[in-house]
Protein backbone atom coordinates (compact mmCIF):
# COMPACT_ATOMS: atom_id res chain seq x y z
CA UNK A 1 0.00 0.00 0.00
CA UNK A 2 1.39 3.11 -1.10
CA UNK A 3 2.13 6.24 1.02
CA UNK A 4 -0.74 8.50 -0.54
CA UNK A 5 -3.22 5.26 0.07
CA UNK A 6 -2.47 4.63 4.05
CA UNK A 7 -3.24 8.84 4.16
CA UNK A 8 -6.37 8.64 2.80
CA UNK A 9 -7.53 5.23 4.61
CA UNK A 10 -6.72 7.37 7.94
CA UNK A 11 -8.60 10.24 6.63
CA UNK A 12 -11.68 8.30 5.73
CA UNK A 13 -11.25 6.60 9.57
CA UNK A 14 -11.42 9.71 11.19
CA UNK A 15 -14.50 11.07 9.40
CA UNK A 16 -16.17 7.54 9.89
CA UNK A 17 -15.05 8.47 13.59
CA UNK A 18 -16.36 11.86 13.89
CA UNK A 19 -19.45 11.26 11.97
CA UNK A 20 -20.86 8.19 13.97
CA UNK A 21 -19.86 10.32 16.91
CA UNK A 22 -22.08 12.92 15.61
CA UNK A 23 -25.04 10.10 15.16
CA UNK A 24 -24.98 8.74 18.91
CA UNK A 25 -23.74 11.52 20.93
CA UNK A 26 -27.22 12.72 21.44
CA UNK A 27 -28.55 9.14 21.69
CA UNK A 28 -26.46 7.35 24.00
CA UNK A 29 -23.37 8.73 25.93
CA UNK A 30 -22.39 5.21 26.65
CA UNK A 31 -21.68 4.56 23.33
CA UNK A 32 -20.30 7.69 22.61
CA UNK A 33 -17.64 6.78 25.08
CA UNK A 34 -16.73 3.40 23.77
CA UNK A 35 -16.67 4.50 20.17
CA UNK A 36 -14.28 7.60 21.68
CA UNK A 37 -12.22 5.26 23.04
CA UNK A 38 -11.41 3.15 19.64
CA UNK A 39 -10.66 6.13 18.41
CA UNK A 40 -8.09 6.64 20.99
CA UNK A 41 -6.58 3.35 20.42
CA UNK A 42 -6.77 3.56 16.58
CA UNK A 43 -4.42 6.29 17.25
CA UNK A 44 -2.47 4.71 19.75
CA UNK A 45 -1.86 1.55 17.15
CA UNK A 46 -1.35 3.95 14.10
CA UNK A 47 1.46 6.20 15.91
CA UNK A 48 3.22 3.28 17.13
CA UNK A 49 6.61 2.74 17.00
CA UNK A 50 7.59 -0.14 17.94
CA UNK A 51 4.93 -2.20 16.09
CA UNK A 52 1.44 -3.27 16.79
CA UNK A 53 0.30 -3.46 20.15
CA UNK A 54 -1.95 -6.59 20.87
CA UNK A 55 -4.91 -6.09 22.69
CA UNK A 56 -4.53 -8.25 25.36
CA UNK A 57 -1.80 -6.02 26.72
CA UNK A 58 -4.24 -3.50 27.51
CA UNK A 59 -5.38 -2.61 30.85
CA UNK A 60 -8.49 -1.78 31.61
CA UNK A 61 -10.08 0.86 33.17
CA UNK A 62 -11.92 0.21 36.54
CA UNK A 63 -15.54 0.62 34.80
CA UNK A 64 -14.55 -2.65 32.63
CA UNK A 65 -12.69 -4.52 35.35
CA UNK A 66 -16.18 -4.08 37.80
CA UNK A 67 -18.40 -5.12 35.26
CA UNK A 68 -16.38 -8.18 34.60
CA UNK A 69 -16.50 -8.89 38.58
CA UNK A 70 -19.82 -8.59 38.89
CA UNK A 71 -20.66 -11.01 36.10
CA UNK A 72 -18.33 -13.27 37.19
CA UNK A 73 -19.86 -13.44 40.91
CA UNK A 74 -23.25 -13.60 39.11
CA UNK A 75 -22.32 -16.65 37.30
CA UNK A 76 -21.15 -17.99 40.22
CA UNK A 77 -23.57 -17.92 42.68
CA UNK A 78 -26.15 -19.81 39.79
CA UNK A 79 -23.52 -22.49 39.53
CA UNK A 80 -23.53 -22.48 44.02
CA UNK A 81 -27.34 -22.60 43.61
CA UNK A 82 -27.13 -25.70 41.52
CA UNK A 83 -24.89 -27.15 44.03
CA UNK A 84 -27.13 -26.55 47.04
CA UNK A 85 -30.49 -28.07 45.40
CA UNK A 86 -29.83 -31.74 46.42
CA UNK A 87 -27.87 -30.75 50.15
CA UNK A 88 -30.89 -28.38 50.96
CA UNK A 89 -33.34 -31.23 49.76
CA UNK A 90 -31.36 -33.82 52.56
CA UNK A 91 -30.32 -30.99 54.90
CA UNK A 92 -26.62 -31.35 55.05
CA UNK A 93 -25.76 -27.89 54.38
CA UNK A 94 -24.22 -25.80 57.34
CA UNK A 95 -23.67 -22.16 57.36
CA UNK A 96 -21.15 -19.88 59.78
CA UNK A 97 -22.77 -15.88 59.68
CA UNK A 98 -20.47 -13.56 61.66
CA UNK A 99 -20.60 -9.91 62.01
CA UNK A 100 -17.00 -8.07 62.47
CA UNK A 101 -16.62 -4.15 62.93
CA UNK A 102 -14.46 -2.25 60.52
CA UNK A 103 -13.18 0.57 63.37
CA UNK A 104 -11.48 2.70 60.66
CA UNK A 105 -14.53 2.93 58.05
CA UNK A 106 -17.12 2.57 61.09
CA UNK A 107 -19.43 -0.55 59.44
CA UNK A 108 -20.19 -3.21 60.51
CA UNK A 109 -20.16 -6.17 58.10
CA UNK A 110 -22.04 -10.15 58.06
CA UNK A 111 -19.99 -12.95 56.57
CA UNK A 112 -21.51 -16.04 56.03
CA UNK A 113 -19.29 -19.20 55.24
CA UNK A 114 -21.11 -22.27 54.26
CA UNK A 115 -20.29 -26.03 53.97
CA UNK A 116 -22.08 -28.80 52.39
CA UNK A 117 -21.35 -32.27 51.08
CA UNK A 118 -22.73 -33.71 48.14
CA UNK A 119 -24.28 -36.22 46.36
CA UNK A 120 -20.82 -37.35 45.19
CA UNK A 121 -19.42 -37.49 48.54
CA UNK A 122 -17.08 -34.42 48.29
CA UNK A 123 -16.90 -31.60 51.07
CA UNK A 124 -17.16 -28.51 49.88
CA UNK A 125 -17.19 -25.14 51.24
CA UNK A 126 -17.80 -21.72 50.04
CA UNK A 127 -17.27 -18.06 51.27
CA UNK A 128 -20.85 -16.54 50.51
CA UNK A 129 -20.87 -13.28 51.12
CA UNK A 130 -19.00 -10.41 53.36
CA UNK A 131 -21.51 -7.62 53.27
CA UNK A 132 -22.30 -4.33 54.66
CA UNK A 133 -24.93 -4.92 57.61
CA UNK A 134 -27.45 -2.21 56.77
CA UNK A 135 -29.91 -3.34 59.88
CA UNK A 136 -31.08 -0.53 62.25
CA UNK A 137 -29.25 -2.62 65.34
CA UNK A 138 -27.63 -5.80 65.65
CA UNK A 139 -31.09 -7.37 67.54
CA UNK A 140 -31.92 -11.23 66.70
CA UNK A 141 -35.15 -10.07 64.77
CA UNK A 142 -32.43 -7.81 62.74
CA UNK A 143 -29.55 -10.43 62.27
CA UNK A 144 -32.49 -13.29 60.74
CA UNK A 145 -33.71 -10.49 58.45
CA UNK A 146 -29.87 -10.01 57.20
CA UNK A 147 -29.10 -13.54 57.32
CA UNK A 148 -32.35 -14.07 54.83
CA UNK A 149 -31.34 -11.42 52.47
CA UNK A 150 -28.13 -12.45 52.15
CA UNK A 151 -29.26 -16.31 51.20
CA UNK A 152 -31.96 -15.24 48.68
CA UNK A 153 -29.89 -15.11 45.72
CA UNK A 154 -28.03 -19.11 46.74
CA UNK A 155 -31.94 -19.85 46.58
CA UNK A 156 -31.84 -20.57 50.55
CA UNK A 157 -35.23 -19.34 51.78
CA UNK A 158 -35.97 -21.83 54.72
CA UNK A 159 -33.88 -21.71 57.36
CA UNK A 160 -34.93 -24.62 59.12
CA UNK A 161 -33.49 -26.54 56.24
CA UNK A 162 -30.14 -25.10 57.56
CA UNK A 163 -27.95 -26.25 60.24
CA UNK A 164 -26.10 -23.21 61.84
CA UNK A 165 -22.97 -23.22 63.84
CA UNK A 166 -22.36 -19.72 66.11
CA UNK A 167 -19.65 -18.51 68.25
CA UNK A 168 -22.10 -18.18 71.66
CA UNK A 169 -22.27 -14.06 70.97
CA UNK A 170 -25.38 -13.45 72.66
CA UNK A 171 -27.37 -11.81 69.99
CA UNK A 172 -26.57 -14.84 67.56
CA UNK A 173 -27.59 -17.17 69.92
CA UNK A 174 -31.07 -15.80 70.58
CA UNK A 175 -31.76 -15.52 67.11
CA UNK A 176 -30.24 -19.08 65.70
CA UNK A 177 -32.12 -20.06 69.10
CA UNK A 178 -35.48 -21.45 66.84
CA UNK A 179 -32.99 -23.46 65.02
CA UNK A 180 -30.37 -26.50 64.65
CA UNK A 181 -27.49 -24.74 65.84
CA UNK A 182 -24.03 -25.77 67.35
CA UNK A 183 -21.33 -24.02 69.40
CA UNK A 184 -17.99 -23.24 67.65
CA UNK A 185 -15.67 -25.58 70.10
CA UNK A 186 -12.73 -23.72 68.82
CA UNK A 187 -14.25 -20.46 70.05
CA UNK A 188 -14.75 -22.00 73.30
CA UNK A 189 -10.88 -23.10 73.56
CA UNK A 190 -9.86 -19.73 72.52
CA UNK A 191 -11.86 -18.17 75.62
CA UNK A 192 -10.67 -20.30 78.19
CA UNK A 193 -6.70 -19.39 78.36
CA UNK A 194 -8.26 -15.93 77.38
CA UNK A 195 -10.04 -15.77 80.32
CA UNK A 196 -7.70 -17.84 82.45
CA UNK A 197 -4.68 -15.22 81.70
CA UNK A 198 -5.65 -12.17 80.35
CA UNK A 199 -8.53 -10.99 82.95
CA UNK A 200 -9.41 -7.35 83.38
CA UNK A 201 -10.06 -6.08 86.99
CA UNK A 202 -13.51 -6.11 87.74
CA UNK A 203 -15.51 -3.71 89.88
CA UNK A 204 -15.81 -4.42 93.67
CA UNK A 205 -18.99 -5.88 94.81
CA UNK A 206 -20.86 -5.37 98.02
CA UNK A 207 -20.69 -9.70 99.09
CA UNK A 208 -20.51 -11.85 101.87
CA UNK A 209 -17.39 -13.14 100.83
CA UNK A 210 -15.70 -15.17 103.65
CA UNK A 211 -11.86 -13.56 103.70
CA UNK A 212 -9.24 -16.67 105.03
CA UNK A 213 -7.62 -14.80 108.47
CA UNK A 214 -4.12 -16.76 107.29
CA UNK A 215 -1.88 -15.62 105.02
CA UNK A 216 0.37 -18.05 102.77
CA UNK A 217 4.31 -17.22 102.29
CA UNK A 218 5.39 -18.25 98.84
CA UNK A 219 8.79 -17.18 99.06
CA UNK A 220 11.18 -20.51 99.46
CA UNK A 221 12.03 -21.78 102.12
CA UNK A 222 15.13 -21.94 104.26
CA UNK A 223 18.41 -23.21 103.28
CA UNK A 224 18.73 -25.68 105.29
CA UNK A 225 15.69 -27.62 103.54
CA UNK A 226 17.46 -27.66 100.49
CA UNK A 227 20.67 -28.65 101.24
CA UNK A 228 19.90 -32.50 100.32
CA UNK A 229 18.79 -32.07 96.88
CA UNK A 230 22.40 -29.87 95.97
CA UNK A 231 23.28 -33.02 94.08
CA UNK A 232 20.14 -32.78 92.12
CA UNK A 233 20.52 -29.06 92.33
CA UNK A 234 24.12 -29.29 90.00
CA UNK A 235 22.86 -31.96 87.58
CA UNK A 236 19.68 -29.34 86.93
CA UNK A 237 21.96 -26.22 86.40
CA UNK A 238 22.11 -26.18 82.80
CA UNK A 239 17.88 -26.29 82.28
CA UNK A 240 17.39 -23.59 85.09
CA UNK A 241 19.65 -20.96 83.10
CA UNK A 242 17.38 -19.11 80.92
CA UNK A 243 18.25 -17.26 77.55
CA UNK A 244 19.87 -14.88 79.10
CA UNK A 245 21.96 -16.73 81.15
CA UNK A 246 20.16 -15.78 84.60
CA UNK A 247 19.38 -18.62 86.39
CA UNK A 248 15.34 -19.12 87.37
CA UNK A 249 14.07 -19.10 90.75
CA UNK A 250 11.23 -21.73 89.86
CA UNK A 251 12.43 -24.78 90.44
CA UNK A 252 13.87 -23.83 93.89
CA UNK A 253 10.38 -21.92 95.16
CA UNK A 254 9.19 -25.33 94.22
CA UNK A 255 9.76 -26.97 97.91
CA UNK A 256 8.03 -23.97 99.55
CA UNK A 257 5.03 -24.57 96.99
CA UNK A 258 4.76 -28.22 98.00
CA UNK A 259 4.76 -27.49 101.48
CA UNK A 260 2.23 -24.83 101.33
CA UNK A 261 -0.45 -26.82 99.16
CA UNK A 262 -0.06 -29.24 102.25
CA UNK A 263 -0.96 -27.03 104.50
CA UNK A 264 -3.48 -25.86 102.24
CA UNK A 265 -5.11 -29.37 102.35
CA UNK A 266 -5.16 -29.94 105.82
CA UNK A 267 -6.57 -27.25 106.61
CA UNK A 268 -10.43 -27.38 106.32
CA UNK A 269 -11.25 -24.53 107.43
CA UNK A 270 -8.95 -22.83 105.29
CA UNK A 271 -10.50 -24.82 102.43
CA UNK A 272 -14.14 -24.69 103.85
CA UNK A 273 -14.25 -20.31 103.34
CA UNK A 274 -13.07 -20.89 100.07
CA UNK A 275 -15.70 -22.65 99.00
CA UNK A 276 -18.23 -20.03 98.73
CA UNK A 277 -15.84 -17.67 97.36
CA UNK A 278 -17.37 -17.00 93.93
CA UNK A 279 -14.88 -17.54 90.81
CA UNK A 280 -17.02 -15.03 88.99
CA UNK A 281 -15.67 -12.12 91.18
CA UNK A 282 -12.25 -13.43 91.65
CA UNK A 283 -9.42 -11.89 89.60
CA UNK A 284 -6.86 -14.75 89.54
CA UNK A 285 -3.96 -12.67 87.92
CA UNK A 286 -3.43 -10.66 91.34
CA UNK A 287 -4.98 -13.43 93.83
CA UNK A 288 -3.26 -14.70 96.47
CA UNK A 289 -2.24 -18.05 96.59
CA UNK A 290 -4.34 -18.91 99.80
CA UNK A 291 -7.44 -17.59 97.84
CA UNK A 292 -7.50 -19.99 95.25
CA UNK A 293 -10.30 -22.64 95.13
CA UNK A 294 -8.80 -26.51 95.54
CA UNK A 295 -10.00 -27.30 92.65
CA UNK A 296 -7.49 -24.73 90.90
CA UNK A 297 -4.88 -25.77 93.36
CA UNK A 298 -4.99 -29.21 91.90
CA UNK A 299 -4.19 -28.25 88.90
CA UNK A 300 -1.28 -25.77 89.36
CA UNK A 301 0.05 -29.06 91.37
CA UNK A 302 -0.48 -30.68 88.00
CA UNK A 303 1.53 -28.45 85.92
CA UNK A 304 4.14 -28.75 88.79
CA UNK A 305 4.63 -32.57 88.59
CA UNK A 306 4.47 -31.63 84.95
CA UNK A 307 7.05 -29.76 85.14
CA UNK A 308 9.29 -31.85 86.72
CA UNK A 309 8.58 -34.62 83.99
CA UNK A 310 9.64 -32.31 81.46
CA UNK A 311 13.15 -31.69 82.96
CA UNK A 312 13.42 -35.45 83.94
CA UNK A 313 12.76 -35.90 80.19
CA UNK A 314 15.84 -33.38 79.15
CA UNK A 315 17.74 -35.60 81.24
CA UNK A 316 17.12 -38.59 79.75
CA UNK A 317 17.32 -36.99 75.58
CA UNK A 318 20.84 -35.29 76.76
CA UNK A 319 21.98 -38.65 77.95
CA UNK A 320 21.32 -40.44 74.97
CA UNK A 321 22.45 -37.82 72.73
CA UNK A 322 25.71 -37.69 74.64
CA UNK A 323 25.91 -41.52 73.99
CA UNK A 324 25.72 -41.35 70.91
CA UNK A 325 28.26 -38.82 70.05
CA UNK A 326 30.50 -40.46 71.93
Amino acid sequence: MSTAQSCSSSVQVEDDTQNILLDVHNNNNSLAHDVMTCKKIYSLLKSSKYGNILVDNVLYDAHSVASHVSKLADEYRIKIRQELIEPLENQTVTICPDLWSDRYRQVSYLGITICFTNDKYEFLTYDLCCAPFVENDKTAPNIIIAIQKALEPFGITDLTKLNFVSDRGPNFLKALKPFATTNCVAHRLNNIPKGGFYQTSKKKTNCNKVVPSQTLNTVSSSDSENDHNTDEDEDNKNDEQGADGKTREHHRQGEGYAANYMDYENNDDIRGGLRVVSSNILDYSIVKLLDVPLAAFKILKTIESCKSLVRYLKKVRNKQWIQVVA
